[in-house]
């Protein structure tokens, strides 16, 4: 069984209430019932998986402190803490950094002139550290960022990438949460998930559409606290 450490929280007052991505309309509301369903069943996934969850208290008006991915970067016991470049979440900062500071963990934070959204827009696999920008975070930071946590940033690394279909990414197949050797993703993807099991991995689903009509999925919805998210993927991974 696996020894993973997850955050996670309930969506107490998740919802579309602004949009600040492309995925997000007013028009196209969540179902607050459906959407709890959806996190449970994923939490009650990775706890059948091994996994230890731990739960960040949800907060009134901050519908998207449920993306747990985006609180931090984690390393060991080290958190780089994130820095929201959107107002409407600049106000999850102040409960994330409690949250870690309360469990232990050493507080960093990116340079003060630039974005950062945690795991949600970088992650490590072994000592390299892959990072995605422009839409929310800032590459200005990123140099910064890794030098904090000693680590090596390139732009390429894995030797065999799985194709994803156009079709199973509009679904979210790559926002997916690694447990062990379990990968879960979204319902809908069924080519990746004989890709992955040709490859000696364990594809599991767990239906999510209600937080797809944010832009986030399973990887959105949890935060590694452990550091052992990326190792499984040196080789293979996705794109």
């Amino acid at each position: 069984m696996s020894s993973a450490e997850v955050l996670m929280c309930p969506p107490d007052y998740y919802g579309i209430d602004y949009e600040i991505n492309p995925w997000m309309s007013r028009g196209r509301p969540s179902d607050p019932a459906r959407a709890m369903s959806e996190w449970r069943a994923l939490k009650e996934l990775l706890e059948l998986e091994g996994a230890a969850v731990h739960c960040l208290a949800p907060v009134e008006g901050l519908p998207d402190l449920v993306f747990t991915a985006n609180a931090a970067l984690v390393d060991g016991r080290v958190a780089v803490l994130s820095r929201f470049r959107h107002p409407q979440r600049q106000g999850e900062e102040q409960y994330n950094e409690a949250w870690f500071a309360g469990h232990g963990f050493e507080i960093r934070r990116p340079p003060p002139d630039s974005y950062f959204e945690g795991a949600g827009d970088a992650l490590f696999c072994g000592e390299t550290l892959l990072a995605g920008y422009r839409i929310r975070s800032d590459i200005r930071g990123y140099q910064e960022i890794g030098r904090q946590v000693g680590r090596r940033a390139i732009e390429s690394l894995i030797p065999e990438l799985i194709p994803v279909e156009e079709s199973e990414a509009q679904t979210f197949a790559c926002n997916a949460v690694v447990v062990g050797r379990t990968v879960i993703t979204n319902v809908g993807c069924p080519r990746l998930h004989r890709q992955l099991a040709d490859r000696g991995f364990t594809p599991r689903e767990t239906p999510l559409d209600e937080f797809v009509k944010a832009g986030g999925s399973a990887k959105c919805l949890t935060l590694r606290l452990d550091g052992e998210e990326a190792a499984p993927w040196k080789a293979p991974s996705l794109r």
